[in-house]
């Protein structure tokens, strides 16, 4: 077992309602665990009262707020989260916070594993004055039916409506677009970054 540090939360934690028994902080969040980037991006936006998806020379913010910039990312992905957050608060003159979307409802739920790799993140997150915060979602998963494209052979893929990309399993766009819908593999053009 890992021991579990306690911090009080800095004051920008506070604000935003953030809750701190590890070694980092955390703030449930109205989302289900499976909901793409968008879904979890947009909830803490409306709950923060930020912008979301701010261009930036080199990207977009993903909120931003009168104090923060804060990057969205999931856990297995946070040294993208780092370089990213630091590039958009030096871009905006905000303070940097980098928020991962965590699957547990509570820290007391998570995996050794997991609570290993936040503290991990954390320390580093620290080293380089980016405040940490974990996303808990507190609406349950969906159910496998709406998940799944209903057993239709060959529907494996996800099709952008409104670019007509076709993204893969795996891709970081997989079902994580605004407008689009299950397709198969002779719908739409390859994605530039998942195509084989």
């Amino acid at each position: 077992m890992i021991p579990v540090r306690v911090y009080l939360a800095s004051a920008a934690a506070l604000a935003l309602g953030a809750w701190s028994l590890c070694a980092w902080d955390y703030l449930p969040i109205d989302v289900a665990p499976d909901r793409p980037e968008w879904k979890w991006r947009d909830a803490l936006a409306k709950m923060l009262v930020g912008q979301r998806e701010s261009p930036v020379e080199g990207g977009r913010v993903d909120v931003l707020t009168d104090h923060w910039a804060i990057e969205l990312e999931w856990p297995h992905k946070w040294h993208e989260g780092i370089g990213q957050v630091l590039h958009y608060a030096m871009l905006t003159d905000r303070k940097p916070v980098l928020a991962l979307m965590a699957h547990a409802r509570s820290p007391e739920n998570m995996q050794e594993k997991m609570l290993r790799r936040f503290d991990l993140v954390e320390k580093t997150c620290r080293a380089h004055g980016i405040h940490l915060l974990i996303l808990l979602p507190q609406r349950p998963s969906r159910p496998a039916a709406d998940i799944e494209t209903n057993g239709i052979a060959g529907v494996r893929y996800w099709l952008n409506t409104r670019t007509g990309v076709r993204h893969r399993p795996g891709c970081r766009f997989y079902r994580n677009t605004e407008e689009g819908r299950p397709c198969t593999a002779d719908e739409g053009r390859p994605c530039r970054l998942c195509a084989p």
